[in-house]
């Protein structure tokens, strides 16, 4: 059973989560797809181009779905992250929490929803 944080072990915990989100990246962060493209092309970039980056660079990318767990754990909602848009990643955020508040709980059942929602879009995008 997850259990509410005061606000300072939130922030606490958010530091954690921080440093820990830079661990797992860098452990499979190296076999993305993106590896080699500068920021300038995963951020900043218009609808259409991040449309097209998603499709192209994301699409066979061996570690899209690390990448789109991060982000959605991480409330990315700048670039391209595991073959989503900017938009399309908000509507996965808002369904994360809406099924749990990612700030309040910090257990393994925020993980799996996260994973299934990520796993679910991939699904869905690959049809």
């Amino acid at each position: 059973m997850a259990a509410s944080l005061s606000s300072n072990e939130h922030y606490k915990a958010f530091v954690r989560f921080k440093s820990d989100q830079q661990v797992l990246k860098s452990r499979w962060a190296r076999y993305a797809a993106c590896v080699t493209l500068g920021p300038g092309e995963m951020y900043k970039t218009s609808a259409k181009k991040q449309i097209e980056i998603a499709a192209e660079v994301c699409g066979q990318c061996s570690v899209r779905q690390e990448c789109l767990e991060l982000a959605l754990l991480g409330e990315e909602t700048e670039g391209v992250w595991g073959g989503t848009t900017e938009i399309e990643r908000k509507d996965l955020i808002s369904m994360v929490q809406s099924m749990v508040n990612p700030k309040e709980f910090w257990d393994d059942s925020l993980m799996e929803i996260i994973s299934a929602v990520a796993s679910d879009h991939i699904s869905t995008a690959a049809q």
